[in-house]
Parts: C-alpha cells; structure tokens; sequence
C-alpha cells in the first residue's frame, strides 16, 4: 500500500508486480507447461507420485513376477517415487497400478520443488579472518541488529576491501538469532556467483528471486519463502517484495547502480523500497558500495545514514593508480597521446586494455 501510494500507482497492479508469474493462470497462457505441472487454482504447482507399502495390506497371495519385486524394493526403500521405480523396472506402470488396486501399496501425489541450484554441488567453507575495518563494521552492525531497531547503513568500502565477507558474518549472527536476511544485486548476472558464496558458508535454506529464473521456478522460489523454509533470500530488485518473514537485515549491494529502478509497468527503486520495508520491519539496512550515489553520501556525512568506511583492499592489496587527462582543447579526438602510448606500452607488454566509450552521456 505505501508503494502505490508513494509512486501513484493502482494498488492492484502493484501486488501483481510482487507476486511471481506462476501464481497467474493467464501469465502462462500460449506456451506449453512443463511436464508434470498441475495447474491447481492458477497455481503451477509440480508434483511427482510416491509409493509404499500399504500400512494394512491384504491377505492374498502376493503376486510375482516383477510386482514381487517391486513390493521388496519398497520393503527395504521405505518410499520410491514413480521415476525411480521406473529407473529400476523398466514398464512396470501396469504393475504399479495393480498393486494400488489390489491394496499392496499406496500412492500419494507429492510437490516438488524445481531448485535452480539442484545440479550444483559447493564446498563448505570457513568464514574469513576480518581485518580491523571490516571487523569494526561488522560489530558495529551486529550491535545495530540486537537492538532491534531499524538502522541504516551506508558501507562505503573501496572495489575489493571485502564488504561481501562483513554480510556474511553478520548475517550468521542474525541467523543465530532466529532473523533472516534480504540481500538485494543490481544485475542477474552477479547472482550465481553470490548465491553459490552463501550455499557455501550457510547450511540453511537459501532462496533467489530474479527474472532468469523460470516461471516455475520463481514460483517455487516464493512459494518456499512464504512458508517460511528459507532464512536467506536473494536477488534482483524485485526480491524486495519477497514474503520473508522476521527480516533483521537488508543489504543493498552495489547501492549506486541504475538497475535497481524499475522503468517498466510499476515504477519504483528497490533501494529506496529496502529502506522504507527495513523501517517497517524494524531491521537494519546496509547500503554498500564503492561509489555511493550523489543523494546517498549527503545523507551519511548529515547522520541520516550511518557512515561505515572500508578504505583499504583484504590482505593490503594496492589501489589501481588513476590518471586523469586533460583533454580541453581536443575535439575530436578519441584516443589521446598519453591513452595511446600508455596503450601500446601495455600491448607491447603481453597486457590487455578494456577502453570504455561514454556513448549515452554518463559511464
């Protein structure tokens, strides 16, 4: 309701923007479900048929053949879906209808959730040894946290200084605590590889929210966090009206970037919407980055964002050395002297250069 009042938009049309595809039936509508969706009140739900043997099974003769074995393999299985019944007995429906029919086994129709991570295996890993930035900005977060009270940041840490590792840690206290987390990327792109980050440093659930995914697996995404199975979300901008419930903290990553506006259908900036949600929930709000936004650093140098700095890269890694060039007086000219001997110094060196053009009026 405060989005559609905020950015003068039909409040019906706003809850269609929060919701996932797949909970409309008309959002599907010309192309073909996958196989085994079922279509239960508009909803795209998967399910897969699991046997065992009947709790009360009937005094006949157990019949043989391949009916014999497949009651063995659920004997000494517990449970097998159909799919693997049928990985092991090649044709066996017919068998398996039988035994249903004649009180052998039971079935019960099961939801399946299509994981986008499910074929990716990760590593455990340890969490990092925090120098005494970063471990000043953790603490002070985690102060923040047990407080219980909307507190907003700005983590303003150089490319590389290791802001990703003080989410980390503060998210497992917060965990610890019963809270969860909302992390918010600005592009799709930069989402496997952070997704596969927390899977390794958390064993909890982990859901994500973005565009790239299916509309079934969206679906299933949202399904998870609204039933409370996940501890951790995230996403792209959309993420923010994930239904995640006891939120003690929403991170903003990348806070600058353009991508987090919205510039079809309903119009909003999803980091102004963590801010306002982090208030509403009492949770705190981290907004992080190299390069903070020409409205957000005036709101942390006047006190209302809460300045945390990170000057310095982990392990005492140097800064890049930047040069400005002149170049007042030389229209025309795309590549200048210096930029083009600094070039080719670094080609004659066996090095590579990335030559960015401003073709739609900022870079």
């Amino acid at each position: 309701r405060w989005a559609a009042a905020y950015y003068l938009h039909p409040l019906g049309e706003v809850i269609k923007a929060a919701l996932p595809a797949g909970i409309n039936v008309q959002s599907r509508r010309g192309s073909s479900a996958d196989a085994g969706d079922a279509m239960a009140g508009g909803k795209a739900v998967r399910t897969e048929t699991v046997y065992r043997l009947a709790t009360d099974p009937p005094a006949a003769d157990v019949p043989r053949g391949k009916s014999s074995l497949i009651l063995s393999h659920l004997h000494n299985a517990g449970e097998a879906t159909a799919a693997e019944l049928r990985g092991i007995f090649a044709d066996c429906a017919p068998q398996l209808r039988r035994l249903r029919e004649l009180g052998f086994v039971e079935s019960e129709a099961r939801e399946v959730y299509r994981d986008p991570f499910r074929e990716e295996a990760v590593t455990p890993d340890a969490p990092l040894v925090l120098n005494a930035g970063q471990a000043a900005a953790r603490d002070r977060i985690v102060a923040a946290v047990d407080t219980g009270r909307f507190t907003p940041f700005l983590l303003h840490g150089v490319t590389g200084s290791g802001k990703t590792e003080v989410y980390l840690q503060t998210i497992a206290h917060l965990l610890d605590r019963g809270r969860t987390a909302l992390v918010l990327v600005p592009e799709i792109a930069l989402t496997p590889q952070l997704v596969n980050r927390f899977r390794r440093r958390f064993r909890c659930g982990i859901a994500v929210l973005h565009s790239g995914l299916s509309d079934g697996e969206r679906y299933d995404e949202w399904r998870r966090i609204r039933r409370g199975e996940v501890a951790i979300v995230i996403g792209a901008r959309s993420a923010i009206f994930a239904p995640l419930e006891r939120i003690g903290m929403i991170v903003v990553d990348e806070e600058h970037e353009s991508s987090y506006k919205q510039s079809e259908g309903f119009r909003y900036n999803a980091r102004d919407l963590a801010l306002v949600r982090g208030k509403m929930e009492k949770a705190c709000v981290v907004l992080g980055t190299a390069t903070p936004q020409v409205t957000t650093w005036p709101a942390a140098t006047t006190g209302r964002l809460e300045l945390l700095s990170l000057p310095e890269r982990v392990n005492g890694l140097p800064m890049p050395r930047a040069e400005v060039i002149d170049a007042r007086g030389r229209k025309g000219d795309a590549i200048l002297p210096p930029l083009a001997e600094a070039i080719a110094a670094n080609l004659a060196n066996g090095g590579q250069t990335l030559v960015f053009l401003n073709r739609r009026g900022f870079a």
